[in-house]
């Protein structure tokens, strides 16, 4: 396990998601071989084709022709990934990928991942080999599980939160209902008067997803951006304009802003810290952004612990009968609701 690398070398956006997605499988791997081995085996579904990851080891097992005291063994697995950023699959290429399988007694897997829930394949295959497919949502709900990741195991939580991030950031799990809660904890006050949240520009966008405002074990305000404006900021003012990230279905309202534009708009704003260095700051408008901040208002945490880099909820968990484009509608159906453990995911 030493070709797979922590710091990304790939120039190619379907390199670095396979390279994140491994990395996950890793991690769950030396946590436990059997929190791989429960992964794997939900992903691909075959009833008759139980994987078993990692070695045996049995004592006084009998074979054809004798009973050693002990022994050692590992299952003969050749499981290949296939990932692909989008809907859609070269045929070819797949058919390929099928026929280069060794012939053995072992079990053979050719495991598709990509957006696309029921892919069609146009050809036959070898009788010892399977094909399968899976989608970024359903890897990541089966690892967001309390078998795979218990209450316990914050490490492992944290960099499964990544991971999820990851996949979230590159329009891989499309969900509307999905809220990314920015921990707002010395800021509140700032952020729901200026209708802005401001972070270091090194963190993944938020930009096409609902942002919630978390402090004081609640969520106080949840917004859906207009744009956010990656700036150089000198002593707490912007000096340049490095980078204007518009959702799509905003691009035409805001997609053409001006780095004059941008500037002003960044500057009317005093900061409660002395910025420096390279930030992303969001803009969200009255129309898209609700103040919950009053007691009844809120949506409660009701677990111990906060959250220092923020945290994902799925708000169909709760509000599943209203449009989760309306964020007035939104915040209503959430007021006095609690989360915790529970963050609204099928299983977690």
């Amino acid at each position: 396990m030493t070709s797979l690398n922590y710091f990304q070398r790939y120039s190619q956006r379907e390199d670095h998601i396979t390279n994140n997605v491994l990395l996950m499988l890793r991690h769950l791997y030396r946590e436990s071989p059997r929190k791989l081995e429960a992964v794997l085996n939900e992903l691909i579904g075959l009833e008759d084709s139980i994987l078993t990851i990692g070695v045996d080891i049995e004592q006084q097992v009998s074979t054809k022709h004798s009973r050693p005291d002990g022994r050692i063994s590992q299952a003969s697995i050749d499981l290949r990934i296939e990932v692909k950023p989008h809907s859609g699959w070269n045929q070819t290429q797949l058919e390929n990928h099928a026929n280069g399988f060794d012939e053995s007694d072992g079990l053979n897997i050719l495991l598709l991942l990509s957006t696309d829930a029921n892919p069609y394949f146009g050809f036959s295959l070898a009788d010892n080999v399977n094909l399968c497919s899976t989608t970024f949502e359903k890897i990541a709900e089966v690892i967001d599980q309390p078998s795979i990741i218990a209450p316990h195991e914050s490490a492992l939580r944290e960099i499964y939160e990544d991971f999820y991030d990851v996949l979230v950031a590159n329009d891989l799990i499309p969900n509307p209902y999905l809220l990314f809660a920015f921990g707002c904890a010395l800021t509140m006050e700032w952020n729901i008067k200026n209708c802005a949240y401001y972070e270091p520009a090194t963190r993944p966008t938020k930009i096409h997803v609902l942002n919630g405002f978390y402090g004081d074990k609640a969520i106080q305000a949840m917004g859906r951006a207009n744009y956010a404006i990656i700036a150089e900021f000198e002593n707490g003012r912007a000096v340049d304009v490095v980078k204007l990230e518009v959702p799509d279905d905003k691009r035409e309202g805001f997609g053409n802003l001006s780095n004059e534009e941008c500037l002003v708009w960044l500057n009317e704003m005093e900061y409660p810290h002395a910025l420096d260095g390279q930030m992303r700051v969001y803009s969200y408008s009255n129309q898209n952004f609700v103040d919950m901040s009053t007691k009844k208002d809120r949506f409660l945490k009701d677990t111990k612990g906060g959250y220092q880099s923020g945290v994902w909820l799925n708000l169909k968990k709760w509000v599943k009968h209203i449009d989760p484009q309306d964020v007035g509608l939104l915040a209503v159906g959430l007021a006095g609701r609690k989360f915790g453990n529970d963050r609204g995911f099928s299983n977690g």
